[in-house]
């Protein structure tokens, strides 16, 4: 796993140019919280990807979803799996549980379920790829900006007059780089995995 919380941090505070380590612009709880947001922000358009090999209920187009992780988005559904080319079936959700809207009637076999995820960092690492950690770094730092320009509205300020619009205008352009990136990533991957079904 790559990128943790430390490393975030690291790359936040030199982006920032907070670079006293004895004496510190912002705590390590306030920079977390926009470390997790800029996640959040990349997550909706780049979440992780993922499938699980699910029983079915003979004679029964339900399929229970309890055993599917938390705050999983059901994509796609394949069944009978294994199949070339898969059999992509439409499916709807309510609540905790799945149902098949076309195809076989399932005997018990797996439902191989398709579904995204959201990101996580911790201490230990994070599910975003190496090579998109300064990505979000500058995603986390330009929210970080942008708080501290809008703060700086309400208090005097001793960068000066000014200092509220440099913050807002750095944050504004990466926060506009940030976001159009992750669109363009986004739009690759759509294009680069797309589906000839109609998703549930």
């Amino acid at each position: 796993m790559a990128g943790n919380l430390e490393e975030y941090r690291d790359l936040v505070r030199q982006m920032l140019g907070d670079s006293d380590e004895a004496n510190p612009v912002y705590e390590n709880g306030f920079l977390d919280s926009h470390i997790k947001h800029a996640l959040e922000i990349y997550s909706r358009y780049l979440p992780r990807q993922a499938s699980s090999d699910v029983a079915t209920t003979p004679g029964s187009f339900a399929i229970s979803l309890a055993g599917i992780e938390a705050n999983a988005s059901v994509t796609g559904v394949e069944y009978p799996t294994d199949l070339n080319p898969p059999c992509l079936v439409p499916f709807q959700i309510w609540e905790d549980s799945l149902t098949l809207l076309e195809g076989e009637l399932p005997d018990g076999g797996c439902a191989r379920l398709f579904y995204t995820l959201p990101h996580q960092v911790d201490e230990l690492g994070s599910t975003i790829p190496e090579n998109h950690v300064h990505l979000n770094a500058t995603g986390a730092a330009a929210l970080v900006a942008f708080r501290e320009a809008v703060e700086s509205v309400n208090r005097v300020n001793t960068g000066g007059t000014g200092t509220a619009g440099k913050y807002l205008e750095w944050a504004g352009r990466r926060l506009d780089w940030y976001t159009a990136t992750l669109k363009k990533l986004a739009r690759h991957r759509t294009l680069k995995t797309g589906r000839l079904y109609r998703e549930g």
